[in-house]
């Protein structure tokens, strides 16, 4: 007893030796942390005179951010850790933009709080793909950018995509958010492990959303066909017009709909209610073999089916 009683003092003795160590040090840093990183940031810019109708991006770790250009000149800029750089080139009317091999892993071994960044400066409006590649960091693409077709894939990071993919949007990462705000495009399809889906002011013809574990939030989306998967988290579809058919499947979770319609719905949840308005008459088929259900009376329309396991189905009609 006697022995665990020092051995507890020293422990409590040397922690709070190291805490004021730690304190004088940064008291004499003026408390700024990124005095303390060994893995140093340079700034490169690149300035792109060949001709290209691509763009493709494969980096470890990034955030990418697309802009367009003040000038007539694409120019890249690559805040990078000086032991990892990245190649810029124009090979096959394609801006690539790789981080080089020189080292392995252990080129990433160190202390930093800033995460490497690369902006690209877009002169023109249109392109043909857009591809990232990246283990850790964020893409962001500007609002006044359009693309034939935009694909990112990500281990770990957030996805923002503001432009036009007029042919294509896919978008799949392991864990992080995606958004998609105020574009058009023919096919979208966004996938996500863990994390949120948020579509905003959104127009596409075929609408493919899947997660794990995350929420999804639509508000002002127009397609002709939606299929949303999901093993749990919540959707909420707030007005969302479908032209042609909502299909939805979540193993636990809610599903809301807001002034929201199709010609036909399908919606099944394990553990979940549905509930919500709709903007027109449904002939209903409905199954739940736990929860309350109430839905209109006297109406006809388009199918709706209606199954869950445990929760309430409760929908009304607005107009």
């Amino acid at each position: 007893m006697r022995k665990t009683k020092i051995t507890l003092a020293v422990g409590a003795v040397l922690t709070n030796l190291g805490a004021a160590l730690f304190a004088i040090t940064m008291a004499m840093l003026g408390w700024n942390f990124y005095k303390l990183e060994t893995q140093k940031l340079q700034t490169k810019e690149y300035e792109i005179t060949d001709a290209f109708i691509n763009v493709a991006f494969d980096t470890d770790t990034a955030d990418l951010v697309f802009l367009p250009s003040q000038t007539e000149k694409c120019t890249v800029v690559c805040r990078e850790y000086e032991n990892a750089p990245h190649a810029v080139r124009v090979e096959n009317q394609t801006l690539t933009v790789v981080a080089e091999d020189n080292g392995g892993i252990k080129n990433f071994i160190g202390i930093s709080f800033r995460l490497p960044k690369i902006t690209v400066y877009l002169p023109q409006a249109a392109y043909g793909s857009l591809s990232a590649t990246l283990s850790t960091g964020d893409v962001t693409v500007d609002k006044a950018l359009s693309f034939q077709s935009v694909t990112v894939k990500a281990s770990t990071g957030n996805v923002k995509c503001y432009a036009t993919a007029i042919k294509q949007v896919k978008i799949s990462l392991t864990t992080g958010d995606v958004l998609l705000s105020g574009m058009t495009t023919e096919k979208a399809e966004l996938s996500t492990s863990t994390g949120t889906i948020t579509m905003k002011n959104v127009a596409c013809t075929e609408l493919t959303l899947s997660a794990s574990t995350g929420d999804a939030f639509l508000t002002a989306v127009t397609c002709e066909t939606l299929h949303g998967k999901a093993t749990t988290g919540d959707i909420t579809l707030t007005d969302v017009i479908a032209s042609q058919k909502i299909t939805l499947i979540r193993s636990t979770g809610d599903v809301k709909f807001v002034r929201a319609d199709a010609k036909e719905l399908y919606v099944k949840t394990s553990t979940g209610d549905v509930k919500g308005s709709l903007c027109s008459g449904k002939t209903f088929f409905v199954q739940t073999n736990t929860g309350k259900k109430r839905l209109p009376q006297g109406v006809t329309g388009g199918r709706c089916d209606v199954i869950t396991d445990t929760g309430d189905i409760i929908l009304e009609i607005v107009s």
